[in-house]
């Protein structure tokens, strides 16, 4: 089977071997297969995609856990700034409406 030129792209954004990316794009395909019922189609496209990147991204996990600690670590971190930036748009609106006004 051809696997998509993209692939050992997203293998190394994943930290996976190109082999086992290779794998998991087959069981995707095969998932994708059943899911479906055509092959070739959008949805079939779609789906296959989605199921290759939950399979990476869980392998990925499986195979690296501090890796999604970390990145939890880092969304939580940046939650009060992202908050902070938030506020400030959203009063920079409410003067822009004000002075509209």
């Amino acid at each position: 089977m051809k696997t998509p030129k993209l692939l050992p792209w997203f293998a190394k954004q994943y930290d996976l071997p190109e082999e086992r990316a290779q794998a998991l794009w087959v069981e995707a395909v095969r998932r994708a297969t059943l899911a479906t019922g055509w092959v070739g189609s959008s949805p079939f496209w779609q789906t296959a995609w989605n199921e290759f990147h939950r399979l990476a991204e869980a392998e990925s996990q499986r195979l690296h856990p501090i890796t999604a600690w970390l990145r939890l670590q880092h969304r939580l971190m940046s939650m009060p700034l992202r908050a902070a930036t938030d506020l400030l748009r959203a009063s920079e609106k409410i003067l822009e409406r004000s002075r509209a006004a």
